[in-house]
């Protein structure tokens, strides 16, 4: 005779781990997210070697622009403020996280989401912000899995 008996103390253990673990899942893939937001982050805020002369501006137009912007700031010489690479910033927005810059010239510098933009005077020196995202975002699905099959082994599945 073939028997087999299920109890309901075994049953209840293996419901309890699958709702731990449905409850798992949403924080491990945000935390994925989040570790990869704070890489992009480091990138971003990486300061740029100092540009090649002569600088190679995009127009005339722009290059009278900037020298006025700095003499308007007293920042002629120019030195470095590194405040747009410190502007870069990480928001949680419920679901994931978002990364942006509050600059207005951020834009020019590294780009936008789609990665047009950039200045020639920034291409080589600043990465380009779809890039680095995309460079991110490779690894993202298979960390998560990953993750996910290593709680679930903790917990005995």
């Amino acid at each position: 005779m073939v028997q087999i008996t299920v109890k309901e103390k075994g049953s209840k253990l293996v419901r309890d781990g699958l709702e731990d673990l449905s409850a798992e899942i949403p924080k491990i893939s945000r935390l994925r997210i989040y570790t990869l937001m704070l890489k992009v982050r480091s990138i971003l805020r990486t300061p740029a070697p100092r540009p090649t002369y002569p600088i190679k501006w995009d127009s005339e137009r722009q290059r009278r622009f900037v020298i006025a912007m700095l003499r308007a700031q007293d920042n002629l010489p120019y030195s470095r403020t590194d405040a747009l690479p410190r502007a870069w910033e990480i928001e949680n927005t419920g679901t994931g996280y978002q990364i942006y810059n509050s600059q207005d010239a951020a834009v020019y510098v590294y780009g936008n989401y789609e990665g047009a933009r950039q200045s020639n005077i920034h291409a080589g020196r600043h990465p380009v912000f779809q890039v680095v995202v995309e460079d991110q975002l490779q690894g993202l699905p298979e960390s998560i899995e990953e993750n996910i099959s290593y709680y679930s082994r903790a917990k005995g599945f």
